[in-house]
């Protein structure tokens, strides 16, 4: 099976959004279930961007604000777009498997229990379209934070492909490292880092 290319131009864009479910500008492609959003992936080449939500939730009434953004919707195109309530019945085997939303166990009677498991909401994933997950996030985002987190996540990406391609390239190693770091996320750059460090005794790529 082939991957979604690893085009940068493609890389800035993310988010998938429900048909009916949410107040998004209608300039958005809009898939309504991941079985939709990973089939034009295959077409497009475009890699999925998804957002996971709950009505009237405060995080993500303020994520529909940056969603109508005329620079986030441009930069969205780069994506596939995927949209799912995190506590939509429907939903559940994607939330489940991916640990996203909020789970309903049954409860006696047939009646749910309202437990709930999996709670970090809005949940932004980006995958590719065998469900690979590239890079995930928590929380809402004004538009230029999220314009920038675009810009790092198309970094992180590209930089992941490429280790797919060269595992034994301690530049991209070290690249990738570092660029987790500056995401503020150690626990995923560290190891990098580390690697980087052992494949390149040198350190020609400044990784120490």
């Amino acid at each position: 099976m082939r991957r979604p290319r690893c085009v940068l131009p493609a890389l800035l864009a993310l988010c998938v959004v429900s048909v009916c479910s949410l107040s998004l500008g209608e300039e958005l492609t809009r898939h309504g279930s991941w079985a939709a959003a990973q089939a034009a992936s295959r077409t497009s080449g475009k890699f999925i961007f998804v957002y996971i939500y709950e009505h009237n939730q405060e995080g993500c009434l303020a994520m529909e604000s940056t969603f109508s953004d005329a620079a986030v919707v441009r930069a969205l195109q780069g994506y596939e777009m995927l949209a799912l309530n995190g506590d939509a019945r429907q939903n559940r085997e994607f939330c489940e498997h991916y640990r996203v939303g909020t789970r309903y166990d049954e409860g006696r009677g047939g009646k749910e229990d309202g437990r709930m498991a999996f709670a970090a909401i809005p949940a932004l994933l980006f995958l590719d379209y065998n469900g690979r997950e590239y890079y995930r996030t928590y929380g809402s985002y004004a538009p230029d934070t999220f314009l920038l987190l675009l810009g790092q996540v198309a970094r992180v990406i590209e930089y992941q492909c490429a280790l797919a391609q060269r595992p034994q390239d301690a530049r991209v190693h070290a690249d990738l490292g570092r660029l987790y770091l500056e995401m503020g996320r150690t626990p995923l750059g560290k190891p990098l880092l580390e690697t980087a460090i052992k494949l390149d005794p040198d350190n020609t790529t400044g990784a120490r």
